[in-house]
């Protein structure tokens, strides 16, 4: 019978560096086979989270547990988690199938045994033609795909990515995706991704956890972090264009760009128009602020014209004075 999935919690971890606390009473649970995304702008402590739980960074108040297990003052290679970093961490000197059989050498694993399993995870990431070129002759897209089957290979407990499509261009991200899907699937161990990318982490995520200046701020599936932002922060940093706050006298009303419609709710002038396939997205400046709007190309309004915004009441957030949600 196969073991089930283990689990990775943080509990109530702290980080500091120097005088600055970069992490702060941070708790957070990874659950069995799943895809946690963490996402977050530059400077949030993602990457400090994923070092602390790796054991590559010092905590100072915290625990962090493995299947229950308290792992915090073990050292990182008895830890039993895989961390994948933000430049790959490739052997330039060495070709595909021996970055990918590294670890596993390292660690004492019979070469022939690997030698049979380098193969197969190759094929698995799509680069079984590739094992006998140097590192240096692939693309980024391929060097990902190397590094992912590295960690593959490795069976781990956990696996940690920091940011690993960040270095690639937009065609070659979308493609990435697939591939970290394959990662979750083959091992059946929890994934913990980190990115500033909201638009990767709703693509993604079975879960999503939203980090701002060391502190999680709200975490739930992607339907729940778009559709029930916790707080104005949330609002506006995820999903593919900001929402829409408009001020009141007891805080902000939110108002997602789809949502927006040309209406007889509130007057507007059109700033800019943008070009986005099929739709365009409208800035306008009204009374209560900046509305941008989603429409059909081919019902623009042209810049410079006065129109009018509606909106569904359904469709509206309420925030108060503080940006935190207030129920319906």
């Amino acid at each position: 019978m196969t073991a089930a999935p283990p689990t990775l919690e943080l509990r109530g971890v702290e980080v500091s560096h120097g005088r600055r606390r970069v992490l702060h009473a941070l708790s957070l649970d990874v659950r069995p086979g799943e895809l946690l995304v963490v996402v977050g702008p530059s400077g949030s402590g993602k990457t400090t989270m994923l070092r602390a739980a790796a054991g590559l960074e010092p905590v100072d108040a915290g625990r962090v547990l493995l299947d229950g297990d308290d792992i915090t003052d073990l050292p990182p290679g008895r830890r039993d988690l895989a961390m994948v970093f933000a430049d790959l961490a490739l052997l330039p000197h060495l070709d595909v199938a021996a970055n990918i059989a590294f670890g596993e050498l390292a660690r004492g694993a019979r070469r022939r045994e690997v030698r049979g399993r380098v193969k197969e995870v190759a094929a698995a990431f799509g680069i079984a033609d590739l094992l006998k070129r140097r590192v240096t002759r692939l693309s980024g897209g391929e060097q990902q795909r190397v590094a992912l089957a590295r960690a593959a290979l490795r069976r781990p407990a956990a696996h940690l990515l920091d940011e690993p499509l960040s270095h690639l261009d937009p065609v070659l991200r979308e493609e990435a995706r697939s591939q970290v899907q394959v990662l979750r699937s083959r091992v059946g161990a929890p994934v913990v991704l980190v990115t500033h990318d909201p638009h990767e982490a709703l693509a993604m995520a079975d879960r999503v956890a939203v980090l701002r200046e060391g502190r999680i701020v709200q975490v739930g599936t992607p339907e729940q972090v778009y559709e029930t932002p916790a707080d104005t922060f949330v609002a506006r940093f995820v999903g593919p264009l900001p929402m829409n706050l408009l001020a009141r006298d007891d805080g902000h009303v939110g108002i997602r760009p789809e949502h927006v419609r040309l209406g007889d709710d509130l007057d507007a002038r059109v700033e800019r128009v943008e070009h986005a396939g099929t739709e365009a997205v409208v800035h306008t400046v009204t009374e209560r602020g900046p509305v941008v709007l989603r429409l059909p190309w081919g019902e623009r309004p042209a810049v410079g014209d006065d129109v009018r915004l509606g909106w569904a009441p359904a469709h509206l957030h309420a925030f108060d004075r503080d940006g935190r949600r207030l129920a319906r």
